[in-house]
């Protein structure tokens, strides 16, 4: 019965889901953009190298990122190694033997 005005399929109703998930996306990019985080415990980034792409100035060294983007009080102090060729999060573990 295709074409019967007034008709609404399952298909054309819009996917809200995914239309949430894009529009939180897009928060979070927009909010790196207006406010970048720093390394501080204050104020993590994702990653080291999302902290790198937001201030390419910084030299290697222990910054806190926060890697399930929760609460800064979860973040944790990592060794950010920025190289030319490459940017890597190296997290110490709990014990230092086993």
């Amino acid at each position: 019965m295709p074409g019967l005005p007034g008709l609404m399929y399952l298909s054309d109703k819009p996917n809200l889901s995914l239309i949430q998930t894009l529009l939180d996306s897009l928060q979070q990019e927009l909010q790196l953009l207006l406010d970048p985080p720093d390394g501080s415990k204050e104020h993590p980034a994702t990653t080291c190298l999302e902290l790198w792409l937001c201030h390419p100035e910084y030299r290697s060294g222990m910054y806190y990122i926060d890697p399930n983007q929760g609460s800064s009080a979860d973040a944790l102090l990592a060794y950010c190694i920025f190289t030319s060729s490459s940017k890597q999060t190296c997290l110490h573990p709990e014990h230092s033997q086993v």
